[in-house]
């Protein structure tokens, strides 16, 4: 079996991670990783193209409509050389200025696939509620793996220093892009209001390219001028996420809207009480393994879920989260049940083809 993962995402490694474990795997014989073999892959080339965002498709950048065009025609190729599989990370673009922009891109994959992959119940439930003619789609689920390329070995006392945070502080981390007013205002809100001891707040991420001049300006100002909040504003290289989430009792997910997170796997994975909004896969998976969710943009609810991961931290429960992200979540299990799906999809291609041309099957 040749797969070919087409995106290669901007500061997500998920498609890293799952390229190494599918490797592994005796049934597959290769693994391209990137967006380029999807526009000039030859016949034959692979047996399964799987897409993830299709934004990554045009390298992130606005497409024309000739490229529109060309997209259309290109997923239709495709579909003749053999199955495609999308994941749904989203239903539409997360940045709001993006989705009249990549809309129809959205709409042209989803499609042309062959496969839909969820990685909870609340998508497959969204994705159907928005377009119900995508039932007759194939669909399973398949959480995102926890991600094991990050190192993991700073001391706890060390990453602290390093912040100039005491040993007795409460910390609270927020991990990731930033993308609306809105939700800077509800984690500050949300830190002010909680009466957590000696608490901090780390803020460490890019700005959304979608924040215009004089919103990233007020991002900025509010971030570096909240008491208690130690904000680092820019790309986070691989080497040094290990030092946020080492220095962190617990990991916030600030968003207004999500249907998903690599932040639950990247909490999970370096031991963290998660605190997320209860919306999407997001909040499906934070409730059923007992990590705090808050009604979004709430920020009230967001003080007293973070009151209660305090709590829960001390309790031990980061490591419980640690142990059920490498058990559930191990790149090797979530690879296997990527190839499942992949030889179902090639199995009712063949016994389709076997049925067109009047052979047995």
């Amino acid at each position: 079996m040749r797969i070919l993962l087409a995106a290669r995402p901007r500061g997500n490694p998920v498609i890293a991670e799952m390229a190494s474990a599918l490797e592994q795997s005796p049934e597959v014989r290769s693994v391209e990783i990137g967006p380029e073999a999807f526009w000039s892959a030859r016949p034959g080339e692979f047996d399964v193209l799987h897409l993830h965002w299709p934004e990554a498709l045009f390298s992130w950048r606005e497409p024309s409509s000739a490229q529109l065009n060309e997209l259309r025609q290109r997923l239709a190729w495709w579909r003749e050389a053999g199955p495609i599989v999308a994941t749904v990370h989203n239903l539409r673009p997360n940045d709001p200025g993006r989705r009249n922009v990549f809309g129809p891109a959205y709409e042209a994959l989803l499609a042309a696939c062959d496969g839909l992959i969820h990685t909870g119940r609340a998508s497959l439930r969204a994705l159907l509620a928005t377009i119900p003619a995508l039932s007759e789609k194939a669909h399973t689920i398949v959480p995102l793996p926890v991600f094991t390329t990050f190192a993991d070995g700073m001391p706890r006392e060390e990453a602290r220093r390093s912040f100039g945070l005491k040993p007795q502080a409460s910390v609270a981390l927020s991990f990731g892009t930033i993308r609306r007013l809105g939700e800077v205002w509800t984690l500050l809100q949300g830190f002010r209001r909680a009466r957590l001891p000696y608490k901090r707040l780390l803020v460490a991420g890019n700005l959304s390219s979608q924040l215009d001049g004089s919103a990233r300006v007020t991002t900025k100002a509010m971030l570096h001028t909240s008491p208690r909040t130690i904000a680092q504003v820019g790309r986070i290289p691989d080497d040094e996420v290990q030092r946020f989430f080492k220095a962190a009792d617990l990991l916030v997910i600030s968003r207004l809207e999500t249907l998903n997170s690599g932040n639950v796997q990247l909490g999970f994975g370096f031991g963290k009480v998660v605190v997320g909004p209860d919306t999407g896969v997001t909040g499906e998976i934070l409730r059923a393994t007992g990590n705090p969710v808050y009604r979004p943009g709430d920020a009230d609810d967001l003080a007293g879920a973070m009151e209660r991961a305090l709590e829960a931290s001390r309790a031990g429960k980061g490591e419980d989260n640690r142990a059920f992200a490498h058990r559930e979540w191990a790149p090797g299990r979530i690879a296997t049940m990527h190839v499942q799906f992949y030889r179902d999809l090639l199995g009712k291609r063949v016994r389709r083809t076997d049925f067109a041309t009047g052979a047995s099957s």
